[in-house]
């Protein structure tokens, strides 16, 4: 397994990781969701029932909105999750090289396994970040050969290269229900600075390093 620079040629491989990311990320919130709300459907499923036997009827259609409502919200979740993807594939992941490479200090790695291509990780510094900061972006490793390493790998590439490029301090966000990937920013030195609520149960957390 090699970590190298990030190539022309390699544009297709990367969208497709990224693309099979968000079909990963969208039911594992998915997931969140189901599993936060659960214990509020049992509930209701048990008043329901009570209210049937002792009362009326009417009020299955009462709860029929109400799983409706649910339904309507988990579909909230997966349309807002294809939409935020589908924005990265139309910008900076439309033109990798240009985005990525087209510029000293930012830079795109990509991990190669047997001649293919198996993870990457992103650095940009530009115009929206204060000087001497750079954001880490579109870290992702196929789950496939998650646990071999290869995430730490790809972040210590990253950080020798900022380290060279006179870069104090990096940033990044990512979703709370990436708990592996929060694992492994932490060991490798990250630190939440912040915490803001993307969907109901879900937030995304803001890690900074100083270098």
């Amino acid at each position: 397994m090699i970590i190298r620079s990030f190539q022309r040629s390699d544009q297709s491989e990367c969208e497709k990781i990224f693309t099979d990311r968000r079909e990963e990320f969208i039911a594992e919130g998915t997931l969140v969701l189901l599993t936060t709300m659960s214990w509020k459907f049992v509930i209701a499923s048990v008043f329901t029932l009570v209210t049937v036997i002792l009362w009326s009827t009417w009020i299955l259609a009462v709860y029929a909105v109400v799983v409706v409502c649910f339904l309507a919200f988990v579909h909230m979740f997966h349309r807002q999750g294809i939409n935020y993807f589908n924005s990265v594939l139309k910008t900076d992941f439309k033109d990798i090289e240009k985005s990525y490479m087209s510029c000293e200090i930012s830079h795109m790695w990509v991990a190669e396994w047997n001649g293919k291509v198996v993870g990457m990780v992103g650095l940009v510094c530009n115009e929206n970040h204060e000087p001497g900061v750079a954001e880490l972006k579109r870290m992702v490793v196929i789950p496939s050969c998650r646990g071999k390493g290869i995430g730490k790998k790809l972040l210590n590439e990253l950080t020798a290269h900022a380290k060279n490029q006179g870069i104090k301090k990096l940033v990044l966000s990512t979703a709370s229900i990436q708990t592996a990937a929060i694992q492994m920013y932490k060991k490798h030195g990250f630190k939440l600075v912040g915490v803001t609520t993307l969907f109901r149960d879900i937030t995304v957390k803001t890690f900074h390093m100083q270098l």
